[in-house]
């Protein structure tokens, strides 16, 4: 591409600036702007853009050259050669430049193509990772809500086995104390009945006076005359009747709602040994509380026990 010298006008190459010297160097103006296509700061389409540009108005300001050096007769021999093959060989070059361009376009689609694919990979296999990170995040989140709703019902399941295992040793506890004393109360009656046997056996029977032993007549006679010494002698003479002798005796229906009303005190008092076992801190006075309920629950189950055993005697003397 030949420069063109801005300070030479237009008019001077149209009027054969050749006329004095063929060897003279032509200063033309061929485009109005150079302009390099392989910019790599434009975009392909503006290149194409810009560079069709240029082709038409080189194509138009040859056309113009070619008009007047044509309506010029002097320069007819020299402006039939020179003007076709510059055109020639500017529209060959433009050619190769467009196939360039062409080219350097086809081959930035193919590169941005590529890499637009390998990004569409790329997140793709970022979305799968992101997806299976959330899976088992999800994972990790229900077995940890799990493991701390199963340990929440292991700890109160232990709490209730360590209450349940206090009860247990407090009523172990109080039966041992129960069962010591029932053996030394038993030691201590055996013993004495033991003593007692042995006294009796080693004592001697008292002989009794000849003169003491008076004829049924006497007494009758002493009975007739003093009859409330009399008296006060028998009632001493008799032996005595044990407490439980001494009671009135009942009718079979009596006895029925006697035990019906110690078996509804049973089941109450039985009631309130649950409740104050149930209870979770222990005090002096529940303590105090359960052993009174203890003893007084087995004074009704002796009761029921003894009014069944009456009930049941009765019944048989009834058959």
């Amino acid at each position: 591409m030949i420069p063109l010298g801005h300070d030479m006008e237009i008019s001077k190459y149209y009027n054969n600036p050749f006329k004095d010297n063929n060897d003279a160097v032509c200063y033309a103006e061929i485009c109005p702007e150079e302009v390099d296509i392989r910019t790599p700061s434009l975009s392909p389409a503006a290149l194409i853009s810009q560079h069709h540009q240029d082709l038409q108005s080189c194509h138009y300001e040859d056309t113009l050259s070619k008009i007047c050096l044509d309506s010029n007769p002097e320069n007819m021999p020299f402006s039939e050669s020179r003007p076709r093959n510059s055109g020639n060989m500017f529209v060959q070059s433009s050619q190769e430049e467009l196939q360039h361009a062409n080219n350097t376009l086809h081959t930035m689609q193919n590169e941005y193509e590529n890499l637009i694919e390998s990004l569409r990979v790329q997140l793709a296999s970022s979305e799968n990772a992101e997806r299976e990170v959330k899976n088992e995040y999800t994972k990790l989140k229900d077995s940890m809500e799990s493991s701390l709703l199963e340990k929440g019902q292991l700890k109160e399941t232990l709490e209730r086995q360590q209450k349940q295992n206090d009860l247990l040793q407090s009523r172990i506890t109080e039966l041992e104390a129960q069962l010591k004393s029932r053996e030394s109360h038993t030691s201590v009656e055996s013993a004495t009945t033991l003593v007692c046997q042995r006294e009796s056996s080693e004592t001697p029977q008292p002989r009794r006076d000849p003169r003491e032993i008076r004829p049924a007549t006497d007494e009758r006679s002493n009975a007739a005359k003093d009859p409330r010494a009399y008296k006060q002698r028998a009632l001493l003479s008799q032996p005595t009747k044990p407490e439980s002798d001494t009671r009135p005796v009942m009718s079979e229906k009596e006895l029925e709602t006697e035990l019906l009303r110690n078996s509804q005190a049973r089941d109450a008092l039985v009631g309130q040994m649950q409740r104050l076992e149930s209870l979770r801190t222990r005090t002096a006075a529940t303590i105090r509380e359960r052993s009174t309920t203890q003893k007084k629950l087995e004074e009704v189950e002796k009761e029921i026990g003894r009014i069944r055993l009456h009930l049941r005697s009765q019944r048989g003397h009834g058959r």
